[in-house]
């Protein structure tokens, strides 16, 4: 990983790869070894840094590195992460409630639809007054967590959806997602400038 990188490269794509923040990671790497820098240019250089495919590369073995331990430590896997955003994704609010409408008592809601569920509210509703006040009946309200982005997360994963961002150098950077789930990286996007006004 480290062949043909600097020093500055190699710290600033390992910290990069932890939140993805290039002028954070570059303040990070430069106070670890012990570099100074102007912060008032940290994210055009950062912008500079990334664009680097050596850098971009060295980025992606240490995201992989990172998922690695995370998996090893916690025993979740890509797989499990996915099928859980697939639960989100086909959760059907009508697998709650019985024939007659009436919600269904927890234990008999199916797993994966539980783990979808957001918020499930109980209100007690009265008539009357004093010591004519009485039940009448509950009011029960159930919300599934939203949908839009577990939806997001599996497009961006079957490589049906990118996302373009514009950094302060001007230079568009699309995100995509790593292979089996793993989290995803930059890369630059070419612009050519054709007619009058290109450089």
């Amino acid at each position: 990983m480290a062949r043909g990188l600097t020093k500055l490269q190699l710290e600033f794509a390992r910290e990069y790869a932890v939140d993805l923040n290039g002028t954070a990671a570059l303040i990070r790497a430069r106070a670890t070894l012990g570099l100074k820098g102007s912060r008032k240019t940290a994210a055009k250089d950062a912008s500079k840094l990334v664009s680097q495919g050596k850098v971009r590369a060295a980025v992606r073995e240490f995201e992989k590195s990172n998922f690695a331990e995370l998996a090893a430590s916690t025993g979740v896997s890509s797989k499990n992460v996915l099928q859980r955003v697939l639960e989100i994704a086909e959760a059907d609010i009508g697998e709650a409630f019985d024939d007659d409408g009436n919600l269904r008592p927890i234990s008999e809601i199916p797993v994966r639809l539980r783990r979808a569920i957001s918020m499930i509210e109980s209100f007690e509703e009265y008539q009357g007054q004093g010591e004519k006040r009485e039940a009448i009946g509950m009011t029960r309200r159930i919300r599934l967590i939203d949908k839009n982005p577990a939806l997001t997360n599996l497009m961006k994963h079957l490589k049906l959806l990118t996302e373009q961002v514009e950094f302060p150098s001007g230079v568009p950077f699309i995100f995509e997602t790593g292979e089996s789930g793993t989290p995803g990286s930059m890369a630059p996007v070419v612009v050519e400038k054709v007619g009058a006004g290109s450089d």
